[in-house]
């Protein structure tokens, strides 16, 4: 009988962009692309990266392609939440046979982390005088040029008897 042939779309994997503290899920197609009848058996999907996984929502070790099907290979990039800022990569090793024929794919995957990165401007704020009962206010503005949204958690002043600080 003819055996299976394995195909991958792309050689290389990227998952996306997350923060430390997150996580981003990205796919390649995997495929038999052999005719009608034939079947491609998947022996074994390896990375050898903690922060790497595969996700089990789609192609996993010991599934079956049948001549003309493909399915998604879905890898899970989890970084130490003590990342730095930057890409990590490694690689994926695909395993396939079909009868006695055997299939190897190597496959970049790359997860990028990016933080946000808040810039106060105008971090000492002059009120000038005010008289006694008056009020008034200033604004401080942050500008962020980090790769993920800033959300603002705490404001301080160091005299709370007299300046309150909100966001």
């Amino acid at each position: 009988g003819r055996n299976g042939e394995l195909t991958v779309d792309r050689s290389d994997l990227r998952t996306g962009v997350t923060t430390a503290d997150g996580t981003t899920t990205g796919s390649i197609t995997v495929e038999n692309s052999d005719i009608e009848g034939t079947t491609l058996e998947i022996d074994e999907i390896s990375i050898d990266d903690d922060a790497f996984s595969v996700d089990s929502s789609g192609l996993s070790e010991d599934d079956t392609l049948d001549g003309g099907e493909g399915d998604d290979l879905a890898v899970t990039f989890d970084p130490d939440d003590e990342s730095e800022d930057g890409e990590q990569t490694t690689e994926l090793q695909l395993n396939a046979s079909s009868g006695d024929e055997t299939f190897s794919e190597t496959i970049s995957v790359s997860g990028v982390v990016s933080a946000p990165e808040p810039t106060i401007f105008d971090n000492s704020v002059d009120f000038g005088t005010i008289d006694a009962g008056e009020s008034t206010a200033e604004t401080v503005t942050v500008s962020n040029d980090g790769g993920e949204t800033y959300t603002g958690e705490d404001v301080a002043t160091t005299d709370e008897d007299h300046v309150t600080a909100e966001l």
